[in-house]
Order: structure tokens, then C-alpha cells, then sequence
């Protein structure tokens, strides 16, 4: 399946979720991330590799999520599985 790709920036005076050529408007950041996970995390459940992806200041780009990352097994369990 095809890789869903959450952009969030800013501009003038909001933030936006840019999705499939389509911009979902927020009034504050945090607002943003959560809007553009909760649908990420929706693709992924659909069998989508998905990603949130955030604008910088200087205006680079930051993958801050991946569907990868969200349904990989904790950390702390793989190592206790090793027997460590």
C-alpha cells in the first residue's frame, strides 16, 4: 500500500495539516500533531505505512512519526526477551 504523508506547518497566523493535497486548518500546534497522528495512525490501521511529518523553523522538515515506530514492540520487552 502507498505511504500516507502528514505534513504540519505554519503559516501566517495558524498551523495546517497538509494531507493528499488537501490543508486542514489549527489554531495552535499542538492541536496540529494531534490531528495529523490520530489520522496517521488511521492509514496505518488500514494496512498504510504513514508518517507525521513537521516543518522547522528554518523551514526543513522533521519526521516526528512513523507507523513503524507506533506498532513496533517496546523496547523493554525485546530486550527482556533476549534474557538480559
Amino acid at each position: 500500500m502507498a505511504l500516507a504523508v502528514y505534513f504540519v506547518l505554519r503559516t501566517n497566523d495558524h498551523w495546517l495539516v497538509r494531507f493528499d493535497d488537501r490543508n486542514y486548518g489549527h489554531n495552535s500546534l499542538t492541536s496540529a500533531l494531534k490531528s495529523a497522528m490520530t489520522a496517521a495512525r488511521g492509514s496505518a490501521i488500514l494496512g498504510h505505512e504513514a508518517e507525521v511529518i513537521v516543518q522547522r523553523p528554518d523551514r526543513s522538515w522533521a519526521v516526528t512519526w512513523t507507523s513503524a515506530e507506533d506498532f513496533a514492540e517496546p523496547r523493554a520487552a525485546r530486550v527482556e526477551g533476549r534474557g538480559n
